[in-house]
């Protein structure tokens, strides 16, 4: 085709007709700048529709895992709503009288009460798409920012939790076992046989304003942690949300 063309110009050049030739060569240039916008045309198309199909099965995976982050968040809401229930049963025993209460329902309310869950959703396909870069291929932008911001959220329960876990461990059980004998274990399948006391009753800790004061702190902990679950919840709808919506966009496959 090069050829072709060089053989036309040529000939023009010979005849002398030098008009007819700056024209075909203007022609020629304009010929050969539309084939590169074509194929550049083209090629956009191609890495427009990779990017779509790449796109498409990003937001399914997302859906996916924010399906399962879901249930995870549940799991954690259902552990501490036990667990509240233990702590509204001791502090309504808190004030009464040793006698009133049975000791083996005592042991078992306080065994009970410790609790330290922790909020671990998956998060592959997050950590994929952002340290691959493969966020950018998102084209919803509020999507694309509840993404990437997603690990922070996480984090900052973590966070709170690992501090309640510190607080249960260290001060509360810590309490606990420093100043009351344990007879009963709370686990169902596995019963000790009581033995003959020789420490304080754990009755007595219904008279402590210090074993009170922990009892209550965890209540208030309840309220926080179940406040964050819910902002952490929405969040996890709109995820969801924005996922489908995005892949029901186009009814018809990509090919």
């Amino acid at each position: 085709m090069i050829k072709f063309f060089r053989k036309i110009r040529q000939d023009l050049l010979s005849k002398g007709k030098t008009g007819k030739y700056f024209k075909y060569a203007i022609g020629e240039i304009v010929l050969v700048v539309i084939g590169i916008l074509i194929a550049l045309s083209i090629n956009n198309w191609n890495q427009t529709l990779k990017n779509r199909k790449a796109e498409k099965s990003i937001l399914e995976s997302l859906h996916n895992e924010f399906l399962l982050t879901k249930e995870e968040l549940r799991r954690k809401q259902k552990i501490y709503e036990e667990k509240k229930i233990i702590w509204d049963e001791l502090n309504e025993l808190v004030g009464q009288e040793k006698s009133d209460i049975d000791r083996k329902y005592m042991d078992s309310l306080l065994t009970k009460s410790e609790a330290y869950p922790s909020f671990n959703p998956p998060d592959g396909v997050v950590l994929d798409i952002i340290n691959s870069g493969k966020v950018s291929l998102i084209q919803n932008t509020e999507l694309r920012e509840a993404i990437t911001s997603w690990n922070g959220i996480v984090l900052d329960v973590n966070k709170n939790e690992d501090s309640q876990a510190n607080f249960m461990l260290n001060q509360y059980m810590t309490y606990i076992n420093d100043n009351v004998e344990l007879l009963y274990t709370r686990a169902k399948w596995y019963s000790l046989e009581e033995t003959k006391s020789f420490g304080p009753d754990p009755r007595l800790l219904l008279k402590d304003f210090r074993y009170a004061n922990l009892l209550r702190r965890n209540l208030y902990w309840y309220a926080w942690i179940t406040g964050q679950y819910k902002i952490v919840e929405k969040k996890i709808d709109k995820i969801l949300e924005m996922t489908k919506n995005s892949t029901e966009l186009n009814n018809e496959p990509i090919e």
